[in-house]
């Protein structure tokens, strides 16, 4: 059963990125056009959203996200229960040094689309932008911080 909802919910999940082209005009910072107060996460998936983008980085931010959700109260084990959305992660990051995984990311952006589970109606999405200031020491706080950022979106949504 886990199986089979997680491929449906991939496959959800790719059809949005055919049907939205998100390298062509920058997304508004959010847009929020219906809350869905009293609802809770369902599933997060990630990935990342260039070549260049170290798989482990979309890998942490849903870490991340995942436990303060559950901290919150705003994860569920069922996401196919009623008032749960879905929460598509599209993460690039950008080098100093013009793109070498060698060197350190200095910014994280992340598309995030957020679905209604019963319906599959888009409810909202955001593009949220998170600077590493402390180079490849302190990256750790960065995808934290942007997984943060992340949630404080999301709880305006559900809340």
């Amino acid at each position: 059963m886990r199986g089979k909802t997680l491929i449906i919910i991939s496959g959800l999940f790719l059809s949005i990125l055919a049907c939205t082209s998100m390298r062509g005009t920058p997304f508004i910072d959010e847009r929020i056009p219906l809350s869905r107060k009293g609802y809770t996460v369902g599933s997060v998936v990630t990935r990342a959203g260039s070549f260049e983008t170290a798989p482990y980085i979309p890998t942490k931010i849903a870490f991340e996200l995942k436990e303060m959700l559950r901290l919150e109260g705003r994860l569920t084990e069922d996401p196919t229960r009623e008032k749960t959305i879905m929460v598509f992660i599209e993460t690039d990051a950008r080098y100093m040094g013009g793109g070498s995984r060698n060197a350190f990311y200095s910014e994280l952006e992340s598309r995030v689309f957020v679905l209604d589970f019963s319906d599959g109606c888009y409810s909202a999405s955001a593009e949220i932008k998170s600077f590493n200031g402390f180079g490849p020491v302190l990256s750790d706080f960065t995808e934290r911080s942007h997984a943060k950022e992340i949630l404080d979106f999301l709880l305006k949504i559900i809340r």
